[in-house]
């Protein structure tokens, strides 16, 4: 983590299941023309191929707060050698804090993509 984020008590951890409600909370407020549901995501976790590379990050605010996560996977739906996808979201609230810079893919040698920005 970087120092800006350690000086705003902002610390970064492996996503867990737990997660899941706050996620889509957040999500669903930022992409509120695609809504998600609880279930959906855990079926999503219990569904996702357990070979496929996947690195995820939470973020908590200084009280222990999810307040949104980061994640780089490989595209499993085709075939695309290199390639990974990266995303970010973070809780509305929160923006403007450097948080998604703080973010990064840290794949070895993988492909940065364009960014979309929703909400």
């Amino acid at each position: 983590m970087n120092d800006r984020m350690a000086a705003q008590g902002i610390r970064f951890r492996e996503f867990r299941q737990e997660d899941i409600p706050a996620h889509v909370d957040i999500r669903n407020r930022t992409t509120p023309d695609d809504p998600r549901t609880v279930e959906r995501a855990e079926y999503f976790e219990k569904t996702y191929p357990p070979d496929n590379p996947r690195r995820r990050y939470a973020v908590e605010s200084p009280a222990g707060k999810f307040i949104g996560q980061g994640v780089c996977e490989y595209p499993f739906m085709f075939v695309a050698p290199g390639v990974y996808f990266m995303w970010i979201t973070i809780d509305p609230d929160w923006r403007g804090r450097g948080i998604a810079q703080a973010e990064h893919c840290s794949a070895a040698g993988c492909q940065i993509l364009p960014v979309v920005a929703g909400g």
